[in-house]
């Protein structure tokens, strides 16, 4: 008899010795089955237990193959010393209190990876273990691969933790390894951490430090320097909670030094341009334009200035930073408000050629913006004709510069001749300046798919546009600069100028990148879409998405619509008697239990106050859909009222298959929610209205 059954319980649930002799099996370890260890059985009886009550039906074919009493005399006549298969085995907990035994308080399903291994020539050992936990980690370690360096959890009360690396090479420390969590992590720490942040470091990650930050909040971040094979990384580590119990925290390093390096670039480059600006022979200044109440302009901010625009306004130097045009020129001409007002807030670029009365000369100004509500100017003093010429052409160039410092691409179109001209190039490694003719420029640009077919033939239109004898023209598009990124929105600007040596006429375009802008108006549009304390659309946001619905509906209609109306029982009593606070995680608690009642496409909608909506459409079955919808409604509430034990909701609904409008639908239902407040609340009425067949 095998010997060694005792040492491989701990790592199975089941070990079974098969003499082929006899059919016989001797159970020494079973946890499925545990009534039948420690004897000798007939293998048929146990074969067909598991067979017909405990392996998932979907796996019965698998266990048939590989367990029936043929296959394994014939696995004992072949050179193979072991053989394994993977099945479902489904555990089931009766219903004491039934008097049926196929109705169960529980079932659940356990994956088990079954081994058969010779003994000797006539008897077999066959064991199984479950492996759940071996494919859920190394589901987890595969979903780390990509984004983290590895991702570790700690047992908050013991320290023990578990560790994935994206490196598949390295090794996986079993979950119950002896290593300690702040043992490892201080070793580590001092191995790579750079000396100045490393005692910090470790102080910070220790778990009770970690536990004290995560009371207050969602996650805790930490960041360190670290030198590896002389080369210097930056982490990120982010701590949070694995779970709602808060035993373990899951801790994720991610290496940022693309980030941190492409940070000190961008600084590098603004210094430089910074200085750039403070030491170039031309007046240059940055604006922020201030509005009134109302949204119209009122004033500008000088955010930056030059050391010859100081000196072309007469001021000292860094005097203009700070201070308000109209506060410090008090009687100043308001027609500047205009020009700037249209560049920092719709993006129109001026060439503004202007007498200054605040300093008495007359003004070339180049206009140009970088980010909304922001002008920045290009000033020259063309007073003296005699500098007119060289004047204008310094500026033009200087406007160029900064352009290609602020802008994304710059190019040239020359309208006689249909070409495209790139002076910088933003969307792949070439030289400084390449031609194209127009029709080949698209072609190349729609075939590497940097930008889509519609915005191409705007694009395209465009310059139809300044061909005719336009003279300025800014619109929004989608593009690329390289095929492998994202869409990107970005403002196209086009305008012209006669060159000033050859009288010929002159086109420049750029394009700025708008992405940031274009998502906070998204991110306003939403919220004005969306109940702020629920989530929920708001009641003007729901009622036009409704009356859409509906208008949609005239041209074909089919099965029934329904508009529920809910309102929270005695809300005002649940804010008077447990506050404010309470009152709103009550309507977030309703708002949710909504959400898990109502499929994707219906419309959920908070009113106001404690009162909600939600329209439904297309009921093919209206009746068994309404009686199926509210008492999934009641079941949640239920369950909702473990936390919130004083819910109560009363419902009204209108079901109809004719045509209507959102104030009939609303007019009803609220009808119908009345009658239910009327006969003690905490219940629903339904009217319904049938209007012929079906359209």
């Amino acid at each position: 008899m095998l010997t060694e059954a005792r040492a491989f319980k701990r790592f199975c649930d089941a070990i079974w010795e098969y003499h082929a002799d006899t059919n016989q099996i001797y159970v020494h370890h079973d946890r499925t089955t545990p009534e039948v260890c420690g004897e000798w059985k007939d293998y048929e009886e146990l074969y067909r237990l598991y067979r017909e009550q405990y392996v998932y039906r979907e796996d019965v074919e698998i266990w048939q193959q590989y367990m029936n009493p043929n296959h394994l005399r014939e696995f004992l006549n072949r050179e193979d010393q072991e053989d394994h298969f993977f099945v479902r085995i489904e555990h089931k907990e009766l219903d004491r209190n039934s008097r049926k035994n196929t109705e169960f308080l529980n079932r659940w399903m356990e994956w088990h990876e079954v081994y058969i291994s010779k003994i000797d020539e006539k008897s077999l050992m066959i064991a199984s273990r479950d492996v759940r936990e071996e494919q859920r980690n190394s589901t987890i370690a595969q979903a780390v691969l990509p984004e983290f360096d590895y991702v570790c959890r700690i047992d908050v009360a013991t320290n023990n933790y578990v560790i994935y690396y994206s490196d598949r090479e390295k090794h996986i420390i079993p979950k119950h390894a002896s290593d300690n969590y702040h043992t490892t992590m201080e070793r580590v720490n001092h191995k790579s951490v750079i000396e100045e942040e490393v005692e910090t470091l470790c102080k910070s990650m220790r778990v009770e430090n970690v536990v004290e930050h995560l009371e207050h909040e969602k996650e805790y971040i930490l960041y360190a320097t670290m030198e590896e094979d002389g080369v210097i990384a930056h982490k990120k580590y982010r701590f949070c909670y694995v779970d709602s119990e808060k035993k373990a925290i899951l801790l994720t390093r991610t290496d940022v030094s693309g980030i941190i390096q492409e940070k000190q670039r961008r600084e590098r480059e603004e210094r430089k341009r910074l200085s750039y600006l403070e030491n170039m022979p031309v007046a240059f200044c940055s604006i922020q334009v201030l509005l009134d109440e109302d949204g119209k302009p009122k004033d500008f901010l000088f955010t930056y200035s030059n050391r010859e625009h100081d000196k072309l306004e007469g001021a000292g130097y860094g005097e203009l930073i700070g201070r308000k045009f109209y506060e410090y020129f008090k009687n100043g001409d308001p027609k500047w408000l205009k020009y700037y007002y249209e560049t920092a807030y719709e993006g129109i670029p001026h060439v503004i050629r202007e007498y200054s009365r605040e300093i008495q000369k007359e003004l070339l100004i180049h206009t140009f913006q970088t980010e909304r509500g922001h002008c920045e100017c290009v000033m020259q003093d063309i007073t003296k004709e005699s500098v007119l010429t060289l004047e204008l052409h310094r500026s033009r160039e200087e406007l160029k510069r900064i352009l290609e410092t602020t802008t994304t691409l710059v190019f040239q179109y020359d309208p006689e001749n249909s070409k495209v001209i790139l002076d910088q190039i933003g969307i792949e490694d070439q030289q400084r300046q390449q031609s194209f003719s127009e029709q080949l420029f698209f072609e190349d640009v729609e075939k590497r798919g940097l930008i889509g077919s519609t915005y191409a033939e705007l694009v395209r239109d465009c310059l139809k546009r300044i061909r005719e004898g336009e003279h300025h023209i800014s619109v929004t598009i989608q593009a690329k600069m390289k095929p492998e990124q994202n869409w990107t929105w970005y403002r196209m600007t086009l305008f012209d100028y006669l060159d000033e040596y050859t009288n010929n006429r002159r086109v420049v375009g750029y394009l700025q990148n708008i992405d940031q802008d274009m998502m906070k108006q998204e991110k306003l549009r939403q919220r004005a879409r969306t109940d702020s304390l629920t989530g929920l659309l708001n009641v003007g946001a729901g009622k036009r998405r409704v009356e859409k619905l509906l208008e949609a509906q005239k041209q074909r209609m089919s099965g029934y619509n329904a508009l529920f109306l809910m309102d929270i029982d005695d809300f005002k009593k649940i804010n008077d008697t447990m506050g404010h606070k309470k009152g709103d995680e009550t309507i977030k608690c309703f708002a949710r239990v909504l959400k898990r009642t109502f499929r994707a496409e219906d419309v959920i909608y908070r009113m106001g106050g404690d009162e909600f909506a939600v329209f439904v459409e297309r009921l093919q079955m209206p009746d068994l859909n309404m009686d199926t919808i509210l008492r999934r409604l009641r079941a949640h509430i239920e369950e909702a009222r473990r936390e919130f034990p004083f819910l109560s909701v009363s419902t009204g609904a209108y079901l109809t298959n004719g045509f209507h409008t959102y104030d009939e639908y609303y007019v009803e239902a609220d009808r119908a929610l009345y009658e239910t407040k009327k006969k003690g609340k905490n219940h629903d009425t339904i009217h319904k209205s049938t209007e012929g067949a079906d359209h």
